[in-house]
């Protein structure tokens, strides 16, 4: 490529190559697969930290719950992923080994700022070197320490990371990050939450409304003694049709 005059498509052959424009094409493609993947969601309330996810059935013969976007790091740290889920999982693992190789280092838990940033200067890496890729996920991570309590971050394909009160990526980002902001969740319990949560996620966006869908939620807080845990299918299911009457009775009343 040394020799090759760049014009057009060219500056997409590699994350080394700014176009015209400043733009780097690779990681303009990674971020395409977040947003057009699954809406996520992270917010902090007042006794903890509510994740959850809106997910498309890709068929009727898929197991509920079996396509997992929510991952637990350490007991009390928690990762929720979309876009290309592999390159999620593949942060996830190597959150786990950095929360290990800590542990052994200092003989303490890390905190959620420095594994969040570990895992950003990782995703960043895949941008500064030909022959790499940019990992097509954004990851919210949820981490609690007793220095720092509850912390909630979110990093995205260029490796930017920033801690958030309340977060949203992917198809219904723009929906459900204003929802976000009318809510006051630092004033709701994890479990009042839940609901409200489940609402924005059924709503962020259109295109999904018609087709099989299902919701995912994990929780750390307070009440599971700081300690990631994964809400039930049933649970789950509860709060789908939950926020799907809801959601009918608001349309019924409009009309």
């Amino acid at each position: 490529h040394r020799g090759k005059k760049m014009s057009g498509s060219g500056y997409d052959d590699s994350v080394i190559f700014l176009s015209p424009e400043g733009k780097i094409y690779q990681i303009e493609y990674a971020e395409k697969a977040v947003e057009t993947s699954s809406t996520i969601i992270g917010a902090v309330c007042k006794d903890g930290i509510v994740m959850g996810t809106e997910k498309v059935l890709p068929n009727k013969l898929l197991i509920p719950q079996t396509d997992k976007r929510i991952y637990s790091i350490s007991k009390s740290a928690g990762i929720l992923v979309n876009g290309v889920i592999p390159d999620g999982r593949n942060i996830m693992y190597k959150g786990r080994k950095e929360y290990k190789a800590y542990s052994d280092q200092y003989g303490a838990e890390i905190s959620g700022k420095v594994l969040a940033d570990r895992l950003a200067q990782y995703m960043h890496f895949n941008t500064c070197y030909y022959g790499k890729r940019p990992y097509g996920t954004s990851c919210v991570l949820a981490c609690y320490d007793k220095v720092h309590g509850y912390t909630l971050h979110m990093m995205d394909p260029a490796g930017n990371c920033s801690q958030y009160y309340g977060c949203a990526n992917g198809r219904g980002k723009q929906s459900s990050r204003s929802e976000l902001e009318k809510e006051e969740f630092k004033a709701l319990t994890c479990e009042e939450a839940l609901p409200k949560i489940a609402k924005i996620l059924l709503t962020s966006t259109e295109e999904t409304k018609d087709k099989g869908r299902e919701l995912e939620f994990s929780v750390l807080s307070d009440e599971t003694n700081h300690e990631h845990k994964f809400l039930s299918a049933e649970k789950c299911q509860e709060l789908y049709e939950a926020a799907l009457k809801s959601i009918d009775e608001e349309d019924m009343e409009e009309d």
